[in-house]
C-alpha cells in the first residue's frame, strides 16, 4: 500500500509536496501517531501470539562407531540442559 492510495482513502493530505523537501501536514502528524499505535499493537501481538509453544524435538545424527564414541558424549552437552545417564549409554546418538 503506498502513500497516495492512504490519502485517496482518508481524503486527506498527509506530506506537504509543494517544496523540494517535503514535510508533513497536520493531518499527517496525527496519522503518524495512529500509525505508530498499531505498529505496537502489532508487536504486542506477534510477542503474546505469534511466538511458538515450545516443543520438544528429536535430533539424530548417524555415523560410524568411532565417531559416536569419540564424539557423542560431546554432542549431548548442549547449553543449558542436562543428558541424562540413559542418554549416555544409548548408542543410537
Amino acid at each position: 500500500m503506498n502513500l497516495r492510495f492512504v490519502e485517496a482513502f482518508l481524503w486527506v493530505a498527509l506530506i506537504d509536496r509543494r517544496e523540494r523537501h517535503f514535510r508533513l501536514t497536520n493531518s499527517g502528524n496525527r496519522f503518524l501517531i495512529y500509525a505508530e499505535r498499531l505498529l505496537d499493537i502489532q508487536r504486542e501481538m506477534k510477542n503474546e501470539l505469534g511466538a511458538p509453544e515450545s516443543e520438544v524435538m528429536t535430533l539424530r545424527i548417524g555415523g560410524i562407531e568411532p565417531c559416536r564414541t569419540a564424539w557423542g558424549a560431546r554432542l549431548l552437552q548442549i547449553p543449558g540442559r542436562q543428558p541424562s545417564p540413559a542418554e549416555y549409554s544409548r548408542h543410537d546418538y
